[in-house]
């Protein structure tokens, strides 16, 4: 069955992926604390970093921060790459569609509303990115095979969308 395009599907679908850029940005940073942690330059509890990652001990993209600022150096330009991306994150998960539906009514305004998610998505994957390539190096300091334990993350969901499809 075919259906036609919704005139909301493209900002429906970038609002989707906004919201995976956002999961990854703050993923990545509970994942890089927890490699800090097992190199050493952190004191964080090894469990609680772990917790962390697994999403069983809940702390905030800014708390995140807060955390990471507190065990390394961060330059002030990535200082400000971060507070600017918790900044759309933070507008994305908990005000883009409370403070857009307004702007849905007119073609000019969906436009408006779509190239204004994107630039905030973009700056979150951007540095959601950079924080990854931290994790990758620190990861291979501790003597971890980053790519390997992605692709083995990767195919573990993947696995388990197949048993939730089979079910």
């Amino acid at each position: 069955m075919s259906r036609e395009p919704k005139i909301l599907d493209d900002i429906l679908l970038e609002a989707g992926s906004a919201l995976l850029d956002c999961q990854a940005f703050e993923f990545n940073l509970s994942h890089l604390l927890r490699l800090l942690v097992e190199c050493g330059a952190c004191s964080v509890d090894i469990e609680l970093a772990r917790l962390m990652v697994e999403g069983n001990e809940k702390k905030t993209a800014g708390q995140l921060i807060g955390m990471l600022k507190k065990f390394m150096h961060v330059e002030s330009e990535i200082e400000d790459e971060l507070r600017e991306a918790l900044k759309f994150r933070n507008h994305i998960v908990h005000r883009f569609f409370i403070e857009g539906t307004e702007r849905f009514a007119t073609i000019s305004a969906r436009e408006e509303l779509k190239s204004d998610l994107i630039k905030m998505r973009t700056c979150v994957y951007l540095v959601a990115n950079k924080i990854h390539d931290l994790a990758a190096h620190f990861s291979q300091q501790a003597g971890f095979d980053y790519d390997k334990g992605i692709s083995e993350a990767r195919e573990e969901v993947l696995r388990a969308k197949e048993e939730f499809r089979g079910s």
